[in-house]
C-alpha cells in the first residue's frame, strides 16, 4: 500500500529548513512525533519509510508557541488543505483502470492509496465524508477510513490517526494503542 502522512506543522526551526526531514525518525532518542509514531506503528525504521512513502506536513512554518504547543494559524491551514486536496485528487489510486488527469506540468508523482492524517487540528482544515462523495462527517473517529476535500470536486481517500505528539490524551489507553497497531499492520500489506 502506497501511503501518505500528513503531519501539522515542522517540529522545530532545523525541520522547518529540511523538507525531507519531514515526519523521519531518527535514533537522537527524542519523544519527537515521527519517533513516538514509529514505536505505535510496530514498524522497523525501513517499514516505515517504505509504507509512508511521502511524508510531509500540511503547514510549511513552524507556528508560534501557544500554551504547552503551537498556534495553528487556520485561514492558513485551511488554504494549505484546499491546494492539498487539488493535488491528492489526482494521485489517488481509485482502482481498476479510471483514467486520472494530472493538473499540472511535469511528470506525475507516485500514486497513493491513502493519506493518513495525523491529528484534529489537521483534520479540521479539510471536510470529511463518509461514502465517496457522501455525507458530511463533523468529527471523525479515529481510524476511521473516509473522504477528504475541501470543496464538491477534488477528494481523496484518508484516515485520521490521533497526533503522536505527547500531548493527545487518546495514546494512553491500551486498548488504543492495540487498534491503532492492527490499522498499521493493514497498511503494511
Amino acid at each position: 500500500m502506497r501511503v501518505m502522512l500528513l503531519g501539522e506543522a515542522p517540529n522545530c526551526e532545523v525541520v522547518a529548513r529540511r523538507p525531507h526531514l519531514v515526519l523521519l525518525p531518527d535514533d537522537s532518542g527524542e519523544r519527537h512525533s515521527a519517533n513516538r509514531l514509529l514505536e505505535h506503528t510496530g514498524y522497523s525504521r525501513e517499514e516505515y519509510l517504505r509504507v509512508f512513502c511521502d511524508r510531509r506536513n500540511l503547514l510549511r512554518d513552524l507556528p508560534p508557541r501557544a500554551g504547552r504547543g503551537r498556534a495553528f494559524p487556520r485561514k492558513l491551514a485551511e488554504q494549505a488543505a484546499y491546494d492539498l486536496t487539488v493535488e491528492l485528487s489526482g494521485r489517488m489510486s481509485l482502482g481498476g483502470n479510471w483514467p486520472v488527469v494530472w493538473p499540472f506540468y511535469g511528470p506525475q508523482p507516485a500514486r497513493l492509496d491513502l493519506v493518513v492524517v495525523l491529528g484534529s487540528r489537521v483534520a479540521s482544515a479539510f471536510k470529511w465524508h463518509t461514502g465517496f462523495l457522501g455525507k458530511q462527517v463533523r468529527k471523525p473517529q479515529p481510524l476511521q477510513s473516509l473522504y477528504m476535500g475541501t470543496d464538491g470536486t477534488h477528494w481523496f481517500s484518508a484516515a485520521l490517526v490521533p497526533h503522536p505528539s505527547g500531548l493527545c490524551q487518546w495514546w494512553n489507553s491500551a486498548d488504543n494503542r492495540k487498534m491503532a497497531k492492527r490499522f498499521f499492520e493493514e497498511l503494511k500489506r
